[in-house]
């Protein structure tokens, strides 16, 4: 047998050793190296040290720190910080363990968003501003809820089983505290409203219950207090306002002063004063220093007068026709003519045999000569408003509310022409948000533009032409989600278009608001909002958009409440027009 020369076998060798070197290297980047589980990253990190938290990503800077005691975002004109956001943050740093190890290959880092130059760099220094800690966040893994971190003086990069990037965001949305009031709606013992020289007194009784008490004694509408109070609340800012002098804010004649006192002897006081040219209303706690930013909705939540609060009460004698009851309804309670037609042209006899007969509803509504008839209210004692008067008339059907034609949503004549009545605040350097104003109360939801643009396009265009307003939540599960958005009520209609799916890192986690669909690619307008987390919803319905205030709210909604109205309150700078399949 013929041997082979040194030279031909140094080569072969050679071969040899790198196919061996390339396969070693190729299963080192792409396989995982199982740590054991209880080896934590961190294990000698001492939370109470932390006095500072520096987050940075590209142009994105967040710096919260312990100033006088009390967290502040001071990357941010000192604006209070988010406590349960910062423990949670501080906190976490002692739960990471070193499980999955995916790689230790430089070259990966980039494709991992794990280097340098595209990761999210987290930091934490103690009260002398020495450096404690930091670390690198990159992109979400694999698995649900999962985040690729690493060392910033090593290569090694790990597989954390928490979703990091939400956690540690630099977003000053997530950083600042908005809340203006917390505390227990039920331990409200007083609630006055002044405005200019008049006030409206309300107190609880000894048995729970509300009466007014000034300027006259009256019955509050319950329904209509407990929103006030829901809201007063857990009333929270949009932002806070620039440092000025107190006098540009307008506080010493206000528009008006909510006042409540606790049955604790808590007094707390809010004074609503001018407007600003975003068209947000200045307000000021009486014991803090910050003047916050609320938008009109919430303020319109306590502008009310006392015919606003003031409940119908109406218990007619047994000869009386409706025509005279909507008359007295008239006297007693001083209604202008708008609102008693309201009535005469909505209300159905709400006799006791009001069932079949009578379900075709809103068609046969009564004109002025049936409502001339004989027919008598209920023989029972009972509290009506007007409204109330026309919701109980509608209960056997749903009126369907009609489809936009397509090419009402389509062109340049329509959508580049949207609601002028609009008051959205332009900010591109936040996310959208908007209010769904609900039977039940009002939903605060930011919108995920950056991760589903066409969606949120979609949803504000449709927002913005009123399509959502009075529009039911048609299916409702509980501990699973709320779904409205259809004009039909049935769960079968749309806006006559189908928009692509938008799937992104983003998870179904408790609040998130999502969209329904019937298949790939079969998005309209219909949505839902999840009452906890439903993890196999994940990569099948686009995420769009989260809860960030009233997920109580959401979870008292009821089949068949309704979408009052949907605004948009906060929006970037450019036209929202959805691409359609």
């Amino acid at each position: 047998m013929k041997k082979l020369s040194t030279p031909k076998l140094l080569i072969i060798l050679a071969v040899i050793g790198c196919v061996a070197y390339w396969i070693f290297k190729e299963s080192e980047d792409t396989q995982q190296l199982h740590r054991p589980i209880n080896e934590l990253v961190f294990p000698h990190f001492e939370p109470e040290r932390v006095s500072r938290i520096v987050l940075d990503k590209g142009d994105q800077h967040t710096d919260i720190a312990l100033k006088d005691s009390e967290w502040k975002v001071v990357s941010d004109g000192d604006k209070p910080g988010n406590i349960p956001a910062v423990q949670e943050a501080i906190a976490k740093v002692k739960t990471f363990q070193k499980r999955d190890i995916v790689s230790q290959n430089p070259e990966k880092q980039k494709s991992l968003e794990i280097d340098n130059e595209s990761s999210l760099k987290v930091a934490f220094y103690d009260a002398d501003n020495q450096l404690i800690q930091s670390f690198l966040v990159g992109k979400n893994g694999p698995y649900y809820n999962s985040t690729y971190f690493r060392l910033d003086d090593s290569n090694e990069v790990i597989l954390i089983n928490d979703n990091l990037r939400a956690t540690y965001t630099p977003w000053k949305g997530k950083w600042v505290d908005r809340t203006i009031f917390d505390f227990d709606q039920m331990s409200i013992q007083t609630f006055e409203i002044i405005r200019g020289d008049s006030s409206i007194f309300m107190q609880k009784d000894n048995e729970g219950n509300w009466q007014g008490l000034h300027p006259e004694q009256f019955t509050p509408k319950q329904d209509e207090l407990d929103r006030m109070l829901r809201a007063f609340s857990t009333l929270k800012t949009n932002d806070y306002a620039l440092p000025e002098e107190n006098n540009s804010y307008a506080f010493d004649s206000p528009l008006l002063t909510v006042k409540e006192m606790l049955n604790d002897g808590a007094e707390y006081i809010l004074t609503i004063g001018k407007k600003d040219e975003q068209k947000q209303y200045y307000a000021k706690r009486n014991d803090r220093p910050y003047v916050y930013l609320l938008a009109e909705y919430r303020v319109n939540m306590f502008n009310k007068d006392l015919a606003g609060l003031k409940a119908l009460i109406v218990t007619p004698e047994s000869d009386l026709t409706i025509q005279e009851a909507l008359q007295q309804i008239k006297e007693q309670h001083e209604l202008d003519q708008a609102e008693i037609e309201a009535i005469e042209n909505e209300a159905i006899p709400l006799d006791q045999n009001f069932t079949a007969d009578t379900s075709i509803a809103l068609e046969n509504t009564l004109n002025q000569n049936q409502l001339d008839n004989e027919k008598q209210l209920p023989q029972i004692g009972m509290e009506k408003t007007p409204q109330e008067l026309i919701e109980e008339a509608q209960e056997p059907v749903i009126p369907p509310a009609p489809s936009l034609p397509e090419q009402e949503i389509e062109g340049d004549n329509d959508m580049t022409q949207q609601n002028t009545t609009n008051t959205a605040i332009i900010d591109n350097t936040q996310l959208p948000e908007i209010s769904i104003e609900t039977s039940q109360g009002t939903i605060l939801l930011q919108l995920f533009e950056d991760d589903a643009p066409n969606t949120v396009a979609n949803f504000i265009a449709l927002a913005e032409k009123g399509y959502y307003d009075g529009l039911p939540f048609h299916r409702v599960i509980k501990d699973f989600m709320i779904q409205t958005g259809d004009p039909q009520g049935t769960g079968a209609g749309g806006p006559n278009y189908m928009i692509k799916d938008e799937f992104s890192s983003r998870k179904h986690e408790k609040g998130t608001l999502s969209m329904a669909n019937r298949g790939p690619n079969t998005n309209g307008s219909q949505f839902f909002i999840t009452h906890k987390p439903t993890p196999w919803l994940d990569g099948k319905h686009t995420v769009f958009g989260k809860v960030l205030e009233g997920q109580d709210i959401v979870d008292s909604i009821n089949q068949g409440d309704k979408m009052l109205k949907v605004k948009v309150l906060k929006k970037r700078d450019h036209q929202y027009i959805p691409e359609k399949l």
